[in-house]
């Protein structure tokens, strides 16, 4: 057990980027995270337990460098990906094809965009 433990210790480096030590954590976070978004691309199911693998890798990480912070935005994430795959699947047939009330994707129009942009600036500058 404690082999395990120390491979996934973020002191335990992978690789060296650039003078940047890459630790098993960070290196398959961000590979997990990758191809989550790669899947969401292509409307593919697997996003969701690839990306709450991702976050779980990140979960780790944050811990082990008390970045607390961060840990506490992991969890958000993690609860958002088990609720997200919850939706899909609720809205999958018995043959796995989208039925007729498919959740649609849509993008933003640029006044939505503007109003968030705006309140994240805000919001950014009274937390700091």
């Amino acid at each position: 057990m404690d082999a395990f433990i120390q491979f996934w210790s973020v002191d335990n480096t992978f690789f060296t980027l650039f003078s940047y030590p890459m630790s098993y954590l960070e290196f398959f976070g961000t590979l997990f995270n990758l191809a989550c978004v790669w899947l969401i691309a292509r409307h593919n199911i697997w996003n969701w337990p690839i990306g709450i693998i991702g976050v779980i890798f990140f979960s780790a990480l944050f811990y082990q460098i008390r970045f607390y912070s961060d840990l506490i935005e992991q969890v958000y994430y993690l609860l958002t990906g088990f609720y997200g795959w919850w939706v899909w699947l609720a809205h999958k047939n018995k043959d796995g094809e989208n039925k007729k009330s498919e959740i649609k994707i849509t993008h933003s129009s640029l006044t939505h965009n503007l109003i968030y942009g705006g309140s994240i600036i805000v919001g950014t500058a009274l937390l700091g």
